[in-house]
């Protein structure tokens, strides 16, 4: 095998790895509003630390802003990796991903934050999330009035977390 190919082959088994066993998982804590949906985050070791209330705190006021107050919502795993890890990974930027077994109830979508986050990543690909998921029909004018009260929301609130 060449040597090019061997480290490839290297970063990818580092990608898989990181995604399989040294990563952390950490069940999202419902803000006071509660969340009746279910965020599970994943982090890569060589990133700083995800903001994952913030997150939660952008998909209840999503839910709020889109009217999706009492319903299901579906399972999102949060991967936060860095920029190497995602290019070992084949994730070059911040995405979503529908994965289902083909029954409706065993869908879940993956969200990609490729390096540092901030409220814009995490309000446009959860709102894509939502309007993909529920199927809703948005006019340009409305998803940029959701995306842009949430994201001015998220920017003005303030995080505290433990060192």
């Amino acid at each position: 095998m060449p040597a090019g190919c061997r480290s490839v082959m290297k970063l990818l088994y580092r990608a898989l790895l990181f995604i399989l066993v040294a990563s952390s998982v950490v069940h999202g804590a419902p803000p006071p509003e509660e969340v009746s949906g279910t965020l599970i985050f994943l982090e890569s070791p060589d990133i700083a630390h995800l903001e994952t209330q913030k997150l939660t705190t952008c998909l209840t006021w999503l839910v709020r802003e889109l009217g999706l107050e009492g319903k299901d919502l579906p399972l999102i795993v949060v991967m936060h990796i860095s920029e190497r890890a995602g290019k070992a990974a084949g994730v070059a930027a911040s995405s979503i991903r529908r994965n289902s077994s083909g029954n409706r109830g065993d869908v879940y979508y993956e969200f990609w934050i490729v390096g540092q986050g901030s409220a814009a990543v995490y309000a446009v690909n959860l709102e894509a999330v939502l309007e993909r998921h529920f199927v809703l029909k948005l006019t340009d004018a409305e998803h940029a009035d959701v995306l842009k009260r949430v994201v001015r929301m998220l920017n003005a609130s303030v995080s505290v977390r433990k060192q």
